[in-house]
């Protein structure tokens, strides 16, 4: 699969010209669109990350969003804003950490603040750095949204206008897609920029960083945080969380955003990757620095058991279900435990995605447990398309990764070993000599430290 033809939408002027008072519709939007055009094309499904609350545990996290937020009364050098989400777990201590971020803004001491963001209205605590939250932010602007949002009828109107042009050029790509609550979603996001960016400011005068990174800016989400630092003229980087490559429509756009200075200030100044195998997979009109994965550092191989570990992937998770099923009987005969390793997305839909298997003796179904611990166990992964496929070489392991429509564009095969079903999965496993060594310097830079404090002196004048 090749996204080029989507990213043709990026070079039509419906698209790129859809500012609406500092509000551009289609980079807010254009992700996900994208996805629902690749989701159609290959027939794919996805986790939703819901998880319903009780109004006592909701008036919980309204308060705790108060008492979190952010306050400023100190300046910062350095702000990462980042989910406490996806991208968090406990260390050693029992303490959540960042995992993107943590490990560089402790580099930088009391120089750096983290504001994070709850993950299904809860904040994972406690923390091994404090942290502030966004949420308080967020909960005035939904306030607005739902009881001022009758006030901005000709906003409304002329956001319907713009949406209009959008859907006209994304169907003549694909007439199917669906895109019927476009136009209040897009209402929503406008009154949303609209509280947020001057919120931000405010709390961003306050702290006067010198440069902030933000966790996912390229996706379009956090428009109001990119608005208000480029009013403040403040430097704006992301640090690559996880997978990025040449099909991923946040790390890839058309001619126009690398021709429009405007379009380029929708996106970070500096994308910063984990390895030259990342930054030369991309087309972003950011600046690339290769950098390194912090996170991985503390970690080493450990004692090998017989374990198996599949990683899971949301958009295929029949794939797995059905081939776990089938190397099942040769996991019990030959004393392997199959470990499912589930996508953050999926731990609300463990019973609907893999009824099927969950009772099976020889398997065990994870969810928040830290999978870099259970790389560093594992004899055998197995993966479809993930970072951790990528992760499992710096622990000295060659993954088996699933050849199918779905990943053979997306994954780069030199480093891995494909199958392409339970049978061929079980002979190479047979076959394979699991001690071989791994090389991954190419993919994972080592001197991280050294990279980021380079990064820091030369882009903003900060020592450590």
């Amino acid at each position: 699969m090749n996204i080029d033809d989507f990213l043709e939408l990026d070079n039509q002027e419906a698209c790129y010209n859809s500012f609406y008072k500092g509000f551009h519709v289609w980079q807010a939007n254009r992700v996900r669109i994208i996805n629902d055009l690749i989701a159609k094309r290959e027939g794919l499904t996805d986790a939703k990350n819901i998880a319903p609350k009780k109004f006592l545990n909701l008036l919980k996290y309204v308060v705790l969003s108060f008492v979190y937020r952010p306050k400023g009364g100190k300046k910062y050098d350095v702000v990462f804003f980042a989910p406490s989400g996806t991208n968090s777990g406990k260390n050693e201590k029992g303490k959540y950490t960042q995992r993107i971020c943590g490990p560089f803004s402790k580099l930088l001491a009391d120089r750096a603040k983290i504001i994070g963001h709850a993950r299904q209205f809860t904040f994972l605590r406690p923390v091994d750095t404090p942290v502030w939250y966004s949420d308080w932010y967020i909960i005035q602007a939904k306030l607005y949204t739902l009881f001022f949002s009758a006030f901005h009828y000709t906003d409304y109107n002329n956001l319907v206008n713009v949406v209009n042009g959008i859907k006209k050029e994304v169907r003549k790509i694909c007439c199917s897609v669906h895109m019927e609550s476009l136009e209040k979603n897009v209402f929503r996001q406008f009154l949303f920029y609209t509280i947020l960016r001057k919120k931000y400011v405010k709390i961003l005068k306050k702290i006067d960083p010198k440069i902030i990174f933000v966790n996912c800016f390229s996706y379009g989400g956090e428009q109001a945080l990119m608005a208000a630092c480029r009013e403040l003229h403040i430097v704006c980087a992301e640090l690559q969380h996880g997978y990025v490559e040449r099909n991923h429509p946040a790390y890839n756009y058309g001619s126009k955003y690398f021709d429009d200075n405007g379009l380029r200030n929708l996106l970070p100044d500096y994308f910063l990757t984990m390895g030259a195998f990342w930054a030369d997979r991309i087309r972003t009109p950011s600046n690339k620095i290769v950098i390194g994965p912090a996170y991985l550092a503390p970690y080493t191989r450990i004692q090998k058991e017989k374990i198996i570990l599949v990683l899971s992937y949301t958009n295929n998770p029949q794939i797995f279900s059905q081939l776990i099923e089938d190397i099942s009987p040769f996991a019990l005969q030959n004393r392997y435990k199959i470990i499912l390793k589930l996508h953050p997305y999926e731990f609300s839909e463990v019973d609907t995605r893999f009824k099927r298997i969950k009772n099976l003796s020889c398997v065990e179904i994870k969810t928040s447990e830290n999978v870099y611990e259970l790389l560093g166990k594992a004899s055998i992964v197995v993966a479809s398309v993930t970072t951790v496929a990528y992760e499992a070489l710096y622990f000295g392991i060659k993954p088996f990764v699933i050849y199918d429509s779905y990943t053979k564009d997306r994954m780069d095969f030199s480093f891995f070993e494909s199958f392409t079903n339970a049978t061929e999965l079980i002979e190479k496993i047979n076959q394979s000599n699991l001690n071989s060594e791994v090389h991954f310097e190419y993919v994972w830079e080592k001197n991280y430290k050294t990279n980021f404090i380079s990064f820091l002196r030369n882009t903003v004048n900060i020592e450590i």
